[in-house]
């Protein structure tokens, strides 16, 4: 380290990996295991200089990976980056038609709501109809009993429908309109002590 001029623990690093898998296979005590020839540590020394993958290593994905990516930095650097620019557009661009599906969902969920609760306040508002002909019919009913003909007249007339109504009117309602166009139109009481003459025309 002092001879090169290099600190002790960037040096170590520098010569830690491949060249120490290179002086292994020098000194490997089985003849077969180690080069060969010089010819063949020269050149595995040069492939290490071109940060190629080593003999003397055993070969895996990860260290070829590596090898290429010194050899390659500005090819895999800009592949990686035209890779990641894609995967955040894609994930942006779905994350966002997630967000469209959501709301038009949410807004066909509060469309289908608003027109069921206009169909519940139409029937409520049928219903409140219904019973309030009911009361009047009955109210047409007893005026009629009571010999109040001017009365049921009024409230049977209040039952017509008005432009875009439902016509409740049913055959009790046509029974009492009958009933009132009979052909008296006024009663006369005697309620004693004023006599009452009619002419002849």
């Amino acid at each position: 380290a002092r001879n090169h001029g290099e600190d002790l623990a960037r040096l170590s690093n520098l010569l830690r990996g491949d060249l120490d898998w290179i002086v292994m296979k020098c000194l490997e005590k089985d003849r077969q295991r180690r080069y060969e020839t010089a010819n063949g540590l020269a050149a595995d020394l040069k492939r290490h200089l071109n940060n190629e993958p080593v003999t003397a290593r055993p070969p895996s994905a990860a260290y070829r990976f590596q090898k290429a990516w010194r050899r390659n930095k500005l090819v895999y650097t800009a592949g990686l980056t035209v890779f990641l620019a894609l995967t955040v557009g894609l994930t942006l661009a779905a994350l966002g038609w997630l967000q469209a599906l959501t709301q038009r969902r949410q807004a066909q969920a509060n469309e289908q709501k608003a027109i069921q609760e206009r169909q519940s306040a139409d029937l409520a508002r049928e219903e409140t109809r219904r019973r309030a002909y009911a009361a009047e019919i009955s109210a047409a009913f007893q005026a009629l009993a009571e010999n109040n003909l001017g009365r049921a007249i009024d409230v049977l007339k209040r039952q017509k429908p008005k432009p875009g109504e439902q016509d409740l009117r049913g055959f009790e309602w046509r029974h009492l309109w009958q009933l009132c166009q009979s052909d008296e139109r006024v009663t006369f009481r005697d309620e004693g002590g004023s006599g009452l003459a009619f002419s002849r025309d």
